[in-house]
């Protein structure tokens, strides 16, 4: 389904378009290709302020895609339900455009992408993907169902391949030259002489933190016992003038205070064994902890690394590297070996994948010959030119260009060197009519190229077109009796001039009404008839 609102002439419109060939007819000048250009906005071509249709602020299209078909993953990444894909464009003149896909912004790159997955267009001005050699050799492998399996078999060992050589070229790269190596060697020296652990900034920050508690639990216990050895310094003097006085009366008195003296004498011994069993718990000074500490700091600074960890990673990759470069002989030899050996092997399997296509390329060629000649390139030649690519590819390692010849005295050369937009746009309908039943699902917009035939070349166009819309949705712009003959949709394109505006219609014909049109196209009765017997068959 499409709506445009205020696009060009277009003021308002809505269509829909069924499976099958839709065809698009009217005056020249009527607006046929405006429909197109709100498609091909709707595609990720640009959409220009001058693209608002004149006395309007905004233009606007939207369409609706049934994408069910396509299985298509990127689209349906796009998609809600995996069925379908709604793309609004909005141009206003003096703001930023707005694009949206199921409702999610996207840019107009995007959109772009997003559109040569939906659809193809053929006109005398567009580049398609179909002039890309790796295309070309999708549509080649797509002949022979014997090359899916075998490239399906190819990859395996591709990946291999892929994941050995990257191995060698890591290799290569950490490998270092003699004065690398002379370079790697001193830093790994410089920091293994230090003997770091890369904990060890954390033992000594815990042991730091411990010291200091250790520090005021022994100023604690050298305080009490100094306290207690000046009590008992006094306590002794006083026993010692008890005595003296030899009363019977103080005897008591003078026991309990032996006895007090003796307590705290024992109390005053064991303090003194804790704080000694403290000082002998400090293995390491806390002048050698921070010394270290400092050393740790300054490594890690000199290095530029963030943490003792990291010093210690980057000792430990430099002496990998250290190592690889003693080794690098023997290492190199391995898996160079092995990237030979399985290049041997990914070689064959690219052979027979290369022999199978040849025998496709004969089938391409030996059918679409036929086709090209219905289509007037009487004297054409088709041929499949084949290269060798330098290094392996996901798909082998053939690359191919589609090769034609039109005119007598011509040479051969590639399809994309068509000078003549509509001679390059009746081959590729050629291409696409033999291609059309294995094909994935897209949209199919043909802008005029029936431009500059007629007679029984129309009559070959037409039967093509009907022949690919038996497997693809196609849109197609035509001032061809014969092509709009054989379509199973037709839309009259007209334009109104009114009093203050032009306006563009799109008028959908009955059965009934596509006669008098097909008539308006020849300009006569003579050939109405043979027309209705083209569209029946």
């Amino acid at each position: 389904h499409l709506t445009i609102k205020n696009f060009i002439t277009i003021k308002e419109a809505d269509l829909d378009f069924n499976e099958g060939l839709t065809v698009f007819t009217g005056e020249s000048g009527s607006g046929k290709s405006v429909i197109f250009s709100a498609l091909y906005c709707l595609l990720g071509k640009s959409f220009p302020e001058t693209y608002i249709r004149t006395g309007s602020k905004v233009a606007e299209c939207e369409a609706i895609f049934n994408i069910k078909d396509y299985q298509d993953p990127f689209l349906e990444s796009f998609s809600d339900d995996k069925e379908s894909l709604i793309i609004f464009r909005q141009q206003s003149q003096g703001k930023p455009q707005r694009i949206m896909v199921n409702s999610r912004s996207v840019t107009q790159k995007t959109l772009k992408t997003i559109g040569s997955h939906l659809a193809i267009i053929v006109s005398q001005h567009e580049q398609l993907s179909l002039l890309n050699s790796q295309y070309q050799l999708a549509l080649l492998d797509q002949l022979n169902p014997t090359i899916s399996t075998l490239i399906n078999q190819y990859k395996h060992v591709y990946s291999t391949y892929l994941s050995q050589k990257k191995e060698l070229d890591e290799f290569e790269k950490n490998v270092a030259d003699d004065s690398q190596l002379e370079f790697y060697k001193f830093q790994f020296d410089d920091i293994h002489q230090h003997h770091f652990d890369p904990s060890e900034d954390q033992v000594l920050i815990a042991q730091k933190k411990a010291y200091s508690a250790t520090e005021n639990q022994k100023k604690c216990f050298y305080d009490i016992n100094n306290s207690i050895n000046t009590g008992l310094s006094s306590l002794e003097n006083v026993s010692s003038l008890l005595k003296q006085c030899d009363d019977s009366n103080l005897v008591t008195t003078y026991e309990t205070l032996q006895s007090m003296i003796h307590e705290l004498s024992d109390i005053s011994f064991m303090l003194s064994q804790h704080h000694q069993t403290l000082q002998q718990g400090q293995t390491i000074s806390l002048s050698d902890i921070e010394s270290r500490l400092d050393l740790i700091f300054s490594y890690t600074s000199k290095y530029k690394q963030l943490s003792l960890q990291q010093l210690c990673e980057f000792r430990d990759s430099l002496e990998t590297k250290i190592k690889q470069s003693n080794q690098a002989s023997l290492i190199r030899s391995e898996l160079t070996s092995k990237l030979a050996d399985t290049a041997k092997s990914l070689k064959k399997s690219a052979r027979l994948i290369n022999t199978e296509r040849l025998l496709a390329s004969d089938t391409l060629k030996q059918l679409i010959v036929p086709n090209l000649k219905e289509l007037g390139f009487e004297h054409v030649e088709f041929d499949v030119s084949f290269s060798e690519l330098s290094d392996f590819a996901s798909t082998g390692i053939d690359t191919v260009d589609f090769m034609i010849k039109i005119n007598p005295g011509e040479t051969i050369k590639p399809l994309a060197n068509i000078a003549s937009g509509g001679e390059l746009s009746r081959i590729l309908l050629a291409i696409f009519s033999l291609f059309a039943n294995v094909q994935k699902k897209q949209l199919y917009l043909f802008d005029e190229i029936d431009t500059g035939i007629g007679g029984i070349v129309a009559n070959a166009m037409g039967l093509q077109l009907k022949n690919i819309a038996h497997h693809q949705q196609i849109l197609c712009i035509t001032h061809l009796a014969q092509i709009a003959a054989c379509a199973n949709h037709h839309i009259v394109i007209s334009k109104l001039a009114l009093e203050n505006e032009t306006i563009t219609k799109a008028v959908y014909l009955n059965s009934e009404e596509k006669a008098p049109e097909l008539k308006r196209m020849v300009g006569g009765e003579s050939v109405i008839q043979s027309l209705a017997e083209v569209q029946i068959t």
